[in-house]
């Protein structure tokens, strides 16, 4: 019978550690794919603004397309609910919640500025406003991170 009751104790006690374990919830899931996505696409943007790519317009409006497609969604994924507040790998800062309207203008701006970087990159005659529009996009990510992330 005591082993029967230490066998159970420790069963518990495993579960108790188990359900203590850091998990992420499907939000921080999807935004850190979200973030992840948008700076590979920056980072190769970045490599061609600065001449260590050769330039290709094609690539250029693929990548720019990839980075609007995840700011167009980027809000979306930062839900008003505890796992996704609260998560333990979760690097949001509180103010993403209560400052929101601050972060919608971020997310928004985020949005137009990769939406104009699709046009400055497939077109061959921009191709000189591609590092300063490559620029303002990496400025507008940092400028949110700062107000908004976890240090």
């Amino acid at each position: 019978m005591r082993t029967g009751l230490v066998a159970v104790m420790l069963v518990a006690a495993v579960s108790a550690v188990r359900a203590a374990e850091p998990h992420v919830s499907a939000y921080v899931e999807e935004r850190q794919a979200r973030m992840r996505g948008m700076e590979e696409a920056l980072l190769v943007l970045e490599l061609m603004a600065r001449g260590v790519l050769p330039h290709d317009p094609q690539l250029a409006a693929r990548k720019a397309a990839d980075l609007a497609i995840q700011a167009g969604g980027i809000a979306d994924s930062f839900g008003d609910t505890p796992a996704s507040r609260w998560g333990p790998t979760s690097r949001a800062a509180q103010s993403v919640w209560t400052d929101r309207a601050d972060f919608l203008v971020r997310a928004a701006d985020l949005e137009a500025r990769a939406l104009a970087l699709i046009d400055i990159a497939r077109d061959p005659d921009a191709r000189a406003l591609l590092p300063g529009a490559v620029a303002e996009m990496r400025a507008t990510c940092e400028s949110c991170h700062a107000r908004h992330m976890k240090r």
